[in-house]
Formats: structure tokens, sequence, C-alpha cells
């Protein structure tokens, strides 16, 4: 789930132009782990990824390991960025456009060179896991994800 937990905060109008600098705002994104289901916060950027993620919403999945990254297919076709690469930081949520992915990252990847973190290839980063971003090494290849926008007046995710 995401939620806006502040409480100005909103979500980019889908028809609107997605600001050039970033403009965070602090959502819970919900992923199931192993201990059973859980969330986590992430500060995403407005981008004309991001804008087209939220107007998808809700969307289901399963997750795909792949060393430290978590991915799922997402409904967004969208062409790589201005800015994108295919090096990341520790706790970035990224969108993959040769796989319609989200990608969440936690560490190195079978691509990563020492001790960098890089995706198979470059993405458009979207957001920041805001916390430990090590959780989902608990998620396994298959478990079901379901991302969705949660009123306001609903502050505690459920899943």
């Amino acid at each position: 789930r995401l939620l806006f937990a502040d409480e100005d905060a909103q979500p980019p109008d889908p028809g609107s132009q997605p600001a050039r600098r970033p403009d965070p705002s602090l959502v819970p994104l919900a992923i199931p782990t192993l201990s059973g289901p859980g969330s986590m916060s992430v500060v995403i950027t407005v981008t004309q990824v991001i804008t087209a993620v939220l107007a998808a919403l809700p969307v289901t999945g399963r997750a795909s390991t792949w060393g430290d990254e978590v991915y799922f297919a997402i409904p967004v076709d969208a062409d790589e960025e201005p800015g994108s690469s295919a090096v990341v930081e520790l706790g970035d949520v990224a969108y993959w456009p040769p796989g319609s992915a989200l990608c969440l990252f936690f560490g190195p990847t079978p691509a990563s060179r020492g001790s960098e973190i890089r995706a198979a290839s470059a993405v458009t980063v979207v957001g920041r896991i805001d916390g430990d971003a090590a959780v989902l090494k608990q998620v396994r290849d298959g478990t079901p994800i379901r991302v969705e926008l949660v009123s306001q007046e609903d502050p505690q995710p459920s899943v």
C-alpha cells in the first residue's frame, strides 16, 4: 500500500507536468516478508515515471530477486528518463524500463562491481526506502506484492 503520511502531500496529478526538481513525499509501501505481511516507508520523487505508476495503482505482482534486489513487473510502459543510471544507492526504489518493473535495491546485484549497487541496465530512481532496506532480504521469488494508494484517513496500512 502507499499512504501519503504528510497531510499536505498529494500524489501528482497524472495530467499535469511533473516537477523538474525532486518533490519528496513520505509514503509506506507494503512488502510481504517471510514472517508475514510487512510495510516500509518510501520517499518518492516526482517524475514522469512515478506519475504513471500512481495512475496505475493498485498494482499486484510476484517478487523476483536478483542478488540484493527485489523487482516485480508493473503495468507501466515508460522510457528511460534523463539522469537514469545503472548505478544506484542502497535503499533506492527505481523503475526499470526494459522489464517494466519496479525495483527495490538493498545491496549488490550480480552486475555490481566492487561495493557498488548496479542494476541490470539504466533505471529511473523514483524514491528511497526510509528505514532499513535489509528487511527485503526476507522476500523470496514468487512472494505476492500489492501496491496501492490508501486514503489519508487510513493511517495504518493493512494487507
